[in-house]
């Protein structure tokens, strides 16, 4: 990769400092931190688990290690940022992870680069208090070697966290925690898709930002800070090389950016060299904010190897279907091929795949998959083994002059031999090429037309058929009126007998605007002289040709026309006329025989029962071109009858029929029709409507030339009041006196009235105008029953359609 050639000075010198201070063993007894970060989890019983990630580069002879001993002390503060305590740091977990890099297999990292972890892990016991409590390590020293800070050796490191107080939440709460380790080295040039992402135990909302880290303690005791060297909260932050900042810490195009929900970082670095980032994590719970987490680290930016993928196999022709694959890639050491065959894939440097049919297939070969430098090619080659050659026969042509072209097609594999026969007395008769022009046949007929084509062991010939014949056109061009030459504008079409596909070539003559159209329908053509035009069309099909003559003619008359809407009705009938003609380019007189003249173009009249003449001249104001027209008995207008009718009464009690008098003149026919759609077809009909309300009543007459007039009337049906009553005994002994029982009412159309003995049977069920019951019980031979109470239900309907229903006792007296 040639990136330093194009390096500015600032930049080349930057790259510089990182390679001698990269490969030089530090003369310091401080120790080069590579970054840190700091979390914890509650345990419950206001106990913490806190853990602390430090790495460092351990390629410096001279450095400390993680050994404890050699560390200070963990301070946690209070919300006064006053020291609380003091915890000393136990034994690490320490892993080497020296060869951890982003997933890419083609990194070439440096032979001594060395960076080591070490988890400290301890508890704590933090009852709740106010503000919450803030814990912190703090350290010297960064890497010299790097780049975006200014004098980095000279500032250290401190990793924080804060616990909430009891005034920030409610609950024990832990910290988020980083998913993942940072990556040691990226890729010069590579797009960058880095998960930074933390998860949070108690499900709060995580927001991902870039930051400023914030420094440490100074180069004092070989690194270790004395108390005097660390510093409360807040803490102050490393300074940034010029040209560097938090939302720019790296030489990047596209800048690097971290996704603020997903964690993401993207961008592509464009310059080697060690950079510092800040990764914040915030945690909101309830939209408040309780705690932030930041990963302070350096990041190798290096030279990556470039994988490069080949296939050189580009097609597969007259073999079996084992196709054997060959591999042309570079700085490779996996490969992952994809055949296109139903998911069929190897592993193979260069694999041999059994396909389960010809045709065009797409493999795909991937080197170093799965690996940030991996690097993919795709070729799609034919498999066949077989040629198909084929040709489209070229559309049929006339004996006269004919003369075709063939294009050859299918599998053509490059270096194929051609043969084509056309057949004895074609001129030529065979040719090698593989699109053969000028192929002449020589009479009217069907002929066969072969090609042949020839690969290595593949022969194979495909034969059609072209036809030669003499074609039948029988051009029309339709009759035109003749215009007036000021304004004139004739439209042509072709018509006749010819092919969809002819050719059209009119010849409208010297005087025409347009003289010449090769369209079937034209557009609109003017002549410039008063008279006889000629005007030719000619067509053609495949050769053949035939050309038919047409006169048109321009003069000074007008042949106005006249259109109406509509020509006849009923009285009073109103027509609007038009001439179809501008009415800025003529003058009009009409005379719509109503006793009247009209200049307008456009005029309307009404007419009374009769027949009507309709004459109209015009003047064309460009050429004073004259016209008339005169159409006789033009409109006929028939008589209207007139809808009249009367009722007895507008204001009816319910089920009085109202009474309909027939009051219309010059009517053959009377219908009525009643608001909820019943109609009746009689003069004058009685109705009764089916409830109270206010009521429409339309009548329709109409005479014998079917032309109709109506009218209506309003009419209200009133509901009625009612009474009924039940008495309470009756005595059936036969002495015409009080011998049923039966309700007393009025307004009540019908009931229905159930009589029950104590035990709840039946005796007696009757529904009617005035059922009645004389004592028998009907269910047993209308046996009397004896002196007893009896209980009644009766159902009635009153006049307005509505029911009601009685219960009471009876006591039946004998």
């Amino acid at each position: 990769m040639k990136y330093l050639e194009s390096t500015s000075y600032h930049t080349l010198k930057k790259l510089l400092l990182f390679i001698l201070i990269l490969f030089t063993p530090s003369l310091s007894m401080a120790e080069h931190l590579a970054g840190g970060e700091m979390t914890y989890t509650c345990l419950g019983g206001n106990q913490y688990e806190i853990k602390l990630i430090v790495y460092r580069d351990c390629t410096d002879p001279f450095s400390t290690g993680l050994d404890p001993a050699n560390y200070t002390d963990i301070i946690i503060y209070n919300n006064q940022n006053n020291i609380i305590a003091s915890v000393p740091i136990p034994d690490p977990i320490t892993t080497l992870i020296n060869n951890e890099t982003v997933g890419n297999d083609c990194l070439e990292l440096p032979t001594d680069l060395c960076v080591e972890q070490g988890v400290y892990i301890f508890n704590l016991d933090l009852p709740p208090i106010e503000g919450g409590y803030q814990i912190a390590y703090q350290r010297c020293c960064r890497n010299p070697s790097i780049i975006n800070i200014e004098n980095p050796g000279d500032w250290g490191s401190t990793y924080s966290v804060h616990i909430p107080g009891s005034d920030e939440v409610n609950e024990c709460n832990s910290s988020p925690e980083f998913i993942s380790s940072p990556p040691l080295a990226l890729c010069i040039g590579d797009q960058l898709n880095l998960n930074q992402s933390a998860l949070d135990p108690d499900g709060d909302s995580l927001v991902y930002s870039l930051t400023t880290p914030f420094h440490g303690a100074g180069n004092g005791n070989n690194g270790n800070p004395e108390p005097t060297d660390t510093s409360p909260p807040p803490f102050s932050l490393i300074p940034w090389e010029i040209g560097y900042s938090e939302n720019y810490p790296m030489d990047a195009n596209p800048a690097i950016e971290i996704n603020s929900s997903s964690g993401i970082i993207t961008g592509t670095p464009t310059q080697i060299g060690m950079y510092i980032i800040g990764i914040q994590v915030d945690e909101y719970r309830d939209g408040l904010l309780i705690n932030s987490i930041i990963r302070d680290f350096r990041f190798l930016v290096v030279d990556c190897n470039v994988t490069t993928s080949s296939i050189p196999l580009t097609s597969w022709y007259c073999n079996s279907l084992t196709v054997a694959f060959e591999n042309g890639s570079l700085n490779a050491s996996n490969y992952l091929w994809d055949f296109g065959d139903n998911n069929a894939t190897s592993n193979e440097f260069e694999p041999n795949h059994t396909y389960p049919d010809t045709g065009l297939y797409t493999v795909r070969l991937i080197a170093n998959p799965s690996t940030v430098c991996a690097d993919t090619n795709t070729v799609t080659f034919p498999l066949y083994t077989e040629l198909t050659p084929f040709f489209t026969a070229p559309s049929p042509q006339c004996i006269s002059n004919n003369s075709f072209t063939f294009q050859g097609e299918g599998l053509l594999p490059e270096g194929s031999n051609f043969n084509w026969e056309f057949g004895t007395g074609t001129t030529p008769a065979t040719s090698n090429q593989l699109n053969p022009s000028n192929i002449v046949f020589p009479e009217v007929g069907t002929f066969p037309v072969s090609f042949n084509v020839q690969f290595e062991d593949c022969d194979e010939t495909f034969t059609s058929s072209i036809e030669i014949y003499n074609e039948d056109l029988f051009p029309e061009i339709p009759s035109q009126t003749p215009q007036c030459f000021e304004g004139n504008l004739f439209t042509f079409a072709a018509a006749g007998t010819f092919p969809a596909e002819s050719n059209f070539f009119w010849d409208f003559g010297s005087n025409a605007s347009p003289q010449f159209s090769n369209l079937q329908n034209p557009e609109p053509v003017s002549f410039s002289t008063i008279g006889e035009q000629v005007v030719t069309l000619n067509v053609l099909f495949n050769g053949c040709e035939n050309a038919v003559q047409q006169i048109v003619e321009t003069t000074n008359q007008i042949n106005p026309q006249i259109q109406s809407s509509p020509q006849n009705g009923c009285e009073p009938f109103t027509v609007e006329f038009s001439s179809l003609l501008d009415l800025n380019d003529f003058d009009f007189v009409w005379d719509l025989d109503n006793g009247n003249l009209s200049n307008e173009s456009n005029p309307q009249a009404t007419y009374t029962e009769g027949t009507y003449d309709v004459s109209l001249s015009v003047v064309d104001l460009n050429s004073l071109c004259e016209g008339s027209i005169i159409l006789e008995n033009y409109i006929n207008v028939l008589p209207q009858p007139i809808s009249s009718f009367s009722i007895d009464s507008d204001s009816l009690f319910y089920g009085n029929p109202v009474q309909i008098s027939n009051n219309a003149l010059n009517a053959t026919s009377i219908l009525y029709q009643f608001n909820e759609g019943e109609t009746i077809e009689e003069e004058e009909p009685s109705y009764i409507f089916p409830s109270i309300g206010e009521y429409t009543i339309s009548q329709f007459a109409q005479n014998e030339y079917e032309c109709a007039d109506t009218s209506s009337l309003r009419v209200t049906i009133l509901g009625y009041s009612h009474t009924f009553w039940v008495p309470n005994a009756f005595t059936p002994n036969s002495n015409a006196i009080n011998d049923s029982f039966y309700p007393i009412y009025s307004n009540v159309k019908r009931y229905r009235m159930q009589i029950f003995d104590r035990w709840g049977f039946v005796v007696f069920d009757e529904e009617g105008i005035q059922p009645k019951w004389d004592g028998k019980d009907q269910t047993k031979n209308a046996e009397n029953q004896k002196s007893d109470h009896y209980t009644y239900l009766i159902q009635y309907e009153t006049l307005d359609e509505k029911v009601h229903q009685v219960r009471g006792t009876v006591t039946l007296i004998r």
